[in-house]
Order: C-alpha cells, then sequence, then structure tokens
C-alpha cells in the first residue's frame, strides 16, 4: 500500500488539492500497478514560520519582485 506525503505551501484551495490527490494518485495506480483504494496521500501545510530556506524563516523573507 504506497502511502505518498506531500509538503505544499499552505493556501491552496480544496479544488487544487483535489486536482493534486487525483493525479497523483492515478500515476502511482499505473506506476506501481496498485487500485486506487491502495493509495494513501497525507498533504501537510506548511505555514511560513514553520520552515527555513538558507538559514532564514520564509516568514522573514522579502518575497521576489
Amino acid at each position: 500500500m504506497p502511502i505518498i506525503q506531500i509538503y505544499s505551501h499552505s493556501g491552496r484551495t480544496i479544488e487544487e488539492k483535489q486536482s493534486l490527490v487525483e493525479g497523483i494518485t492515478e500515476a502511482t495506480c499505473k506506476a506501481l500497478n496498485v487500485l486506487p483504494e491502495k493509495v494513501q496521500i497525507i498533504i501537510s501545510d506548511l505555514l511560513p514560520e514553520n520552515y527555513a530556506v538558507s538559514g532564514k524563516l520564509k516568514s522573514h523573507q522579502t518575497p521576489p519582485k
């Protein structure tokens, strides 16, 4: 039973998440020859204050121009 974990920036809509899990489920079933019922997906929304790049929290970084 494949279990797939996705880390994503917070703010995605339910529709975007639904589209994502449908596509990943389809690709997983094809690649691993499993039924959709066997595919589990966990989406973890990352808040900017909970992860860092280059030693700085994303909440403290200036957005690119």
